[in-house]
């Protein structure tokens, strides 16, 4: 009978002794300091990649609202202006190309058409030189890339227009390549014209 008490307080004494053994080793099972949550706890907060984004787009749309309340009704002016040159250019090169593809064609005519086409790009340029010229430093820097992409076009649409040149000083030009020709001056064109209705929108010129 002694001997079974002494067994049972032995025991009593072991079952009280194991919450302070886990405490002491990080308040959970699971072996060295902060047990089962170790993990968690090592885990770099998931949420800081989240607010650093919202962050970067909440920069990105100030900086836009900068850009636009910036936007002087001169400026806007000059880019509506600008547009409406491209709009004619465009015009001006389809009707040649479609002067062209007649079996009606006439050299002489044709180069009058081309001088038109020549007078009215070099208009347009002088526009949008002085669009760009009258921007502001911030808005020229977030205008960048814009800018490449129309230099790019730029120079491929003066080299159509050179290609045109010396179809139309033969004396007897071939009527489907200068058709040929004024459609990939119109093309030329309208992807100019794309770039600068971006520009337009991201600058807030745009109506």
């Amino acid at each position: 009978m002694k001997n079974r008490n002494l067994l049972l307080a032995s025991m009593l004494t072991a079952l009280l002794l194991v919450p302070a053994t886990v405490y002491a080793q990080g308040g959970r099972p699971g072996g060295g300091p902060g047990g089962g949550t170790q993990g968690r706890d090592q885990r770099p907060d998931q949420g800081e990649a989240g607010r650093g984004t919202m962050d970067h787009d909440r920069d990105r749309d100030m900086q836009r609202h900068r850009r636009r309340t910036h936007v002087t009704d001169q400026q806007r002016d000059q880019y509506r202006t600008c547009d409406q040159s491209m709009d004619r250019i465009r015009k001006q090169a389809r009707d040649m190309a479609h002067s062209a593809r007649s079996r009606d064609f006439q050299a002489g005519q044709a180069r009058q058409q081309r001088d038109q086409l020549h007078e009215q790009i070099r208009d347009m340029q002088q526009e949008h030189e002085r669009l760009m010229q009258g921007l502001g430093a911030e808005q020229h820097s977030a205008m960048q890339e814009r800018t490449r992409n129309m230099e790019r076009i730029h120079e491929r649409l003066n080299n159509r227009l050179r290609e045109m040149d010396q179809e139309l000083a033969k004396d007897a030009p071939n009527r489907r390549r200068v058709a040929e020709q004024a459609r990939a001056i119109e093309r030329e064109m309208r992807e100019w014209q794309n770039q600068h209705r971006r520009m337009g929108d991201e600058l807030g010129l745009r109506p």
